[in-house]
């Protein structure tokens, strides 16, 4: 399921999730620390990461640690985590793999690994990893991409809570279509890592893949609109989420083509001076409004009909 949100629409995409969202204004940008030592923008796939190699702190190939310098934060290990009760108690492949150390910190805090890749030339884009979630306060390890240099993040796959009943349980392997970054030249992907309520909530990762995978051409089932967001909204506010269109769709890639969205105002008062701008925001396979990537222009004072047109999305 794909989506698509804005300050006036959100539209989802299924099996799949796109979201476009109207919106007034962008968001402001968010600045990242990046780590020299990385490796440059990977383009050669598939490419392949076991963590076998790096300093505690990475970088690990392209995947780069941060931005916490103390814990909860990403690091090397060989063997278990060092904390009872979490963790595994060894890599999946090889001696090495990398996890959040979750003594410090508080709930809820968060760090990253973050690599770069080039999907211009990849028709149907996948990580695979293996992942190892064990411990009673377990929190959330997710998947993200960014197409704008990190301004803004799209989630493509979450686990939350304890997966796993001993250290020594074998590793879970998972594969994440990213169908909808085909073609982008410019696709940050990282491991979000959030802790949970207290240390026992050391998450792992291993053996990430990233590569080409096989097609599994989107048809098209049905569409529902959608209002997350029924709160008034203020004077002179932008980037406000009105309403969302969720399209179902049964397999991957390559994806349903959508190049044109048609919306209309009726129920306004006045909408040409209630909406100074609208804009539709595709946020992938999230159902969290964003404002990743837009699509079409933006609109200027809206009545009646008024329609986005733009590149192919799915």
């Amino acid at each position: 399921m794909n989506h698509l949100y804005g300050a006036f629409f959100d539209r989802r995409i299924a099996h799949r999730r796109s979201i476009l969202s109207v919106l007034a204004f962008t968001l402001g940008l968010f600045l990242a620390a990046s780590v020299p030592q990385a490796e440059a923008q990977i383009s050669n796939f598939p490419y392949s990461q076991s963590f076998e190699s790096g300093s505690t702190y990475g970088p690990w190939g392209t995947w780069t640690q941060g931005p916490a310098s103390s814990n909860p934060r990403w690091q090397r290990r060989s063997g278990s985590t060092g904390s009872s009760n979490t963790g595994p108690s060894g890599a999946h492949d090889g001696s090495w793999y990398i996890y959040l150390e979750t003594s410090g910190g508080s709930t809820g805090s968060t760090d990253y690994v973050t690599g770069s890749f080039n999907f211009s030339s990849v028709t149907s884009p996948y990580i695979s990893f293996f992942y190892h979630m064990y411990g009673s306060s377990m929190g959330t390890l997710a998947v993200e991409a960014s197409l704008d240099n990190g301004t803004n993040w799209i989630e493509f796959w979450s686990k939350s809570g304890q997966q796993h009943n001993s250290s020594g349980a074998n590793w879970t392997k998972d594969s994440v279509s990213l169908c909808a970054l085909s073609g982008f030249n410019n696709v940050m992907l990282r491991f979000k890592g959030v802790r949970g309520s207290s240390y026992r909530s050391d998450m792992a990762i291993d053996l990430v893949k990233v590569y080409d995978g096989p097609l599994n051409p989107a048809t098209y089932v049905s569409s529902t609109t959608t209002q997350d967001n029924t709160t008034a909204t203020g004077t002179g506010l932008a980037d406000q989420e009105i309403i969302g269109v969720e399209i179902d769709v049964t397999g991957d890639c390559p994806a349903t083509p959508v190049t044109s969205f048609t919306f209309n105002t009726t129920g306004s008062t006045n909408a040409s001076a209630d909406i100074t701008a609208a804009k539709l925001w595709f946020t992938g396979p999230s159902d969290q409004f964003a404002t990743a990537v837009q699509f079409g222009s933006t609109i200027a004072n809206p009545s009646g009909n008024f329609t986005f047109s733009g590149d192919t999305i799915g």
